[in-house]
């Protein structure tokens, strides 16, 4: 028996696979999102988006 063991650094096509998933799905299907990522889990998905890649949040410079 194999164990997947989901995580790991994210990759750049696995940010443009969430980034689309979000897109069509919308921000309350995290489960079926992390079906297009066979890596990541429904939590890790909702982390990145809301940590990472919603273009709402504000990034800070390192530059203030």
């Amino acid at each position: 028996m194999r164990i997947m063991i989901k995580g790991g650094v994210w990759k750049n096509t696995e940010d443009e696979i969430l980034k689309a998933a979000v897109m069509k799905y919308g921000k309350n299907q995290w489960a079926r999102i992390s079906s297009l990522l066979v890596r990541k889990s429904a939590k890790q998905c909702k982390a990145r988006w809301y940590e990472w890649l919603d273009p709402s949040i504000k990034k800070c410079s390192k530059n203030h």
